[in-house]
């Protein structure tokens, strides 16, 4: 009997619960998998536009929500560590996956894809919430890029002395 995880979907202040029963998230696949089935349905989503979003996980790498951080142009957005932060604490997630989608079905990372994992990943350690993986999707299912799996960034959880010092 498969257990039923319920998700919230956290959009501008809207929480709605989402059924989410396919476990523990594992790897790249599993967050394409959920992106295809769960955000690409949003009212918010169209598949020309390139849109942020913030999985929170709990301890046993179960989802447990996803936020809506930002949506672009056909091939960028904007958006700051804190908008994700601020949701990730008010939440209570033990952790979480940035994913974003590439129009353009180019899954090769930017220059500014990997500064903002960058970033994010000492600002997510500072409050020990770390992000584990930024996935990039393309425009269809069976497409994505880990930046984890790739070894892009480096996702070694520090101490908050540790980054303050690096």
């Amino acid at each position: 009997m498969k257990k039923e995880t319920y998700i919230l979907e956290v959009k501008l202040g809207t929480i709605r619960k989402i059924l989410w029963p396919d476990g523990p998230i594992k790897a790249g696949q599993d967050i394409e998998k959920f992106y295809w089935s769960c955000i690409s349905l949003a009212d918010w989503w169209t598949p020309d536009r390139e849109h942020v979003v913030a999985i929170g996980l709990d301890t046993q790498n179960q989802i447990i929500f996803y936020w809506l951080v930002s949506i672009g142009t056909i091939n960028e957005t904007m958006f700051h560590c804190r908008e994700i932060l601020r949701t990730a604490i008010v939440a209570n997630c033990h952790k979480f996956v940035l994913v974003h989608n590439h129009p353009s079905n180019i899954l090769t990372p930017s220059a500014a894809d990997i500064e903002v994992t960058h970033d994010l990943i000492k600002a997510s350690n500072l409050v020990r919430i770390p992000v584990i993986d930024h996935i990039i999707v393309g425009n269809q299912s069976g497409t994505c890029f880990s930046i984890r799996e790739a070894g892009l960034c480096s996702f070694i959880i520090k101490s908050a002395a540790q980054e303050i010092a690096s």
